[in-house]
């Protein structure tokens, strides 16, 4: 038993002599016969159908398609064969009494439209039927046959009377079209034939003498399409496109809106199957308070939509004149209206008409009211008077060969005239000198300024001397050149900034002077040696000439110095000497060691008294 999306239930099997189905009564005229019967949703049988023959023949399985037709698999057997309907099948082996399989198909009404067979030469049996996609059967069952036929396929199967297994599909029994069912206004729609392939080529032919399987169609009509398989087999489709002019109105958009207001609009599109506004509305019918455009699809199929949009003005009014009053004079404004017609204006001082002379610095508002009883305020600052409004800018310091831009661009200036003979906004200075702009103003003002562009300093060509050779520790002054001004700087090796840089180590110091127009960069090498001086005889007389072991040129930090006697012994030690020995010391050689870290000299003094 089956039942179908609608709640009707579908039943099939076998009886002998004769059954009742309601109102419909069937009679077998074999030992066996198969019936298929369809019941209702209301509990009426509605038909019943039966097939067979004088042996004995059953239903084992039925299937149901989306458009109401069954679908049953049995066995069936006897040399006179089996009718269903119109269709007689007989066996492969009609001499003896043993069954085939037959796969079988009734329209919604239970009239029988095919009937075809399969089996080999014993006993074959159908168990399940489905149906897959496109209404394709699929069966499976066992045959005890050294082979079995399905159509145009042979199976090989046990020599000896033991079962065997199939699964067989066969072909499909519906087409598919897909496409739109609505051609707008004679515009295209695509039609696509579908169905399952068998692993085959299909030839297709539509009404239209088309032979592929998509086509395009303008025209709104019944159109069919017929697919052809291997072997002859055909299946044919029907499609149905309907025509539309469609149409869209909007409504509503009468008059000016007035801000705040809700206003009404609706879309007027008959047959259409949704709407969507430019506010993401879906609605036919939205509320708008706000002025601007508005704009609405309708769709009436995915391939035809209309679009119209609608302006909704506002009654709006604005006040126009000066914003700053000219020194002893006055200036005027006038307010100007947009939407309905304007049935007064009334401004803040108590004036009706649509221009107002004003001559004090104030806020100035107008109320406009309209035709349609809306009302709209403006207002309009007027500034005090400024004479001095002109501003000259730009750069004040030019370069050797460069320009500079001069500026005195102002919003209320209606012209411009420069000691140069230029009359716009801005100018170009290629010399130094005194720059003057003269701005005159609606009403008559006008107003001065002035820059000065100076020459900018240029950095000199200079040296830091020559590369030279100093004694340990003696310093070196490096000199900047003499030069100032606006945007000159010195930058030294070591990041220092000032006018001169103290110099204490061998290295290679440069300096960069920066101005606002070049960069000029000079080097000098320092190196320094050591000058020491270490004599070998000291004459302790008092004389106050040569009476101590004087080292000169003694620098860089302490050093330690040692002396020993002719014999060895040593005789006076310190780690930082200070040029004091000898005054007491007796006559004599003496060896000394002076010492400063990984610096040694070795050497011998006499002392001479």
């Amino acid at each position: 038993m089956k039942a179908d999306a609608a709640g009707n239930c579908y039943l099939t099997g076998g009886y002998v002599g004769r059954i009742n189905f309601g109102s419909h009564t069937l009679t077998s005229v074999g030992n066996g016969d198969v019936y298929v019967a369809k019941l209702g949703v209301n509990g009426q049988w509605q038909w019943a159908a039966t097939a067979g023959g004088v042996s004995d023949d059953g239903s084992s399985a039925i299937a149901l398609d989306r458009r109401g037709n069954a679908y049953i698999s049995g066995s069936f057997q006897g040399a006179q064969g089996s009718r269903f309907g119109a269709v007689t099948l007989f066996p492969r082996n009609p001499t003896l009494a043993l069954s085939d399989v037959y796969v079988a198909k009734l329209d919604a009404a239970g009239n029988w439209l095919w009937a075809v067979p399969a089996g080999g030469e014993r006993v074959d049996f159908s168990m399940k039927l489905v149906l897959g996609p496109y209404a394709t059967p699929y069966i499976i069952g066992e045959y005890e046959s050294p082979t079995m036929d399905l159509g145009p396929i042979r199976l090989s199967g046990n020599p000896r009377p033991f079962p065997s297994t199939y699964v067989a599909r066969m072909h499909p029994n519906e087409l598919a079209i897909q496409g739109d069912s609505l051609v707008c206004n004679g515009a295209a729609v695509q039609l696509t034939a579908s169905t399952l392939a068998l692993g085959h080529s299909i030839r297709y032919r539509w009404n239209t003498g088309d032979t592929t399987a998509t086509i395009r169609v303008t025209q709104p009509g019944l159109y069919s399409v017929t697919a052809t398989f291997q072997g002859g087999y055909t299946l044919t489709e029907q499609f149905r496109v309907r025509g539309l002019t469609p149409t869209l109105q909007l409504t509503g958009n009468t008059g000016a809106l007035c801000p705040s207001t809700p206003r009404q609009l609706s879309a007027v599109a008959p047959g259409a199957q949704a709407v969507r506004w430019s506010t993401g509305a879906t609605t036919a019918t939205i509320s708008v308070t706000e002025p601007g455009i508005y704009s609405v699809t309708a769709t009436f199929s995915p391939a035809c939509s209309l679009t119209t949009q609608v302006v909704v003005a506002a009654n709006r009014v604005g006040i126009s004149g000066r914003q700053q009053l000219c020194p002893g004079q006055s200036t005027t404004l006038t307010a100007a209206a947009t939407g309905s017609a304007v049935t007064g204006y009334r401004w803040n001082t108590g004036a009706l008409t649509p221009a107002l002379l004003v001559g004090q610095a104030g806020t100035y508002s107008v109320t406009a009211t309209f035709a349609d009883g809306c009302t709209q305020t403006a207002t309009h600052t007027v500034g005090p008077p400024t004479a001095k409004v002109a501003s000259v800018s730009g750069d004040t310091l030019l370069c050797p060969g460069n320009s500079l831009l001069l500026s005195a661009m102002n919003p209320d200036a209606i012209s411009y005239q420069w000691n140069t003979g230029a009359t716009t906004p801005t100018i170009t200075a290629t010399q130094p000198g005194l720059y003057t702009a003269l701005l005159t103003y609606t009403g008559g003002c006008t107003s001065r300024d002035s820059l000065r562009v100076l020459p900018a300093p240029v950095a000199p060509a200079f040296t830091l001397g020559p590369d030279t050779t100093l004694c340990l520790e003696r310093p070196l002054l490096l000199r900047a050149p003499t030069l100032s001004g606006p945007g000159v700087a010195f930058r030294w090796s070591d990041g220092s900034r000032g006018p001169t840089l103290l110099v204490q180590d061998a290295g290679t110091y440069s300096l960069q002077v920066n101005t606002l127009c070049d960069t000029r960069t000079a080097s000098v090498r320092v190196g320094y040696t050591s000058c020491l001086f270490i004599p070998n005889v000291i004459t302790p007389n008092d004389d106050q000439r040569n009476d101590t072991f004087v080292i000169k040129n003694l620098t860089r930090g302490d050093w330690a110095l040692t002396l020993f006697n002719r014999w060895g012994r040593q005789v006076y030690h310190t780690s930082a000497y200070h040029h004091d020995w000898g005054a007491d010391a007796a006559a004599g050689v003496y060896y000394y060691l002076l010492r400063q870290g990984s610096t040694v000299y070795k050497g011998h003094l006499e002392v001479v008294r």
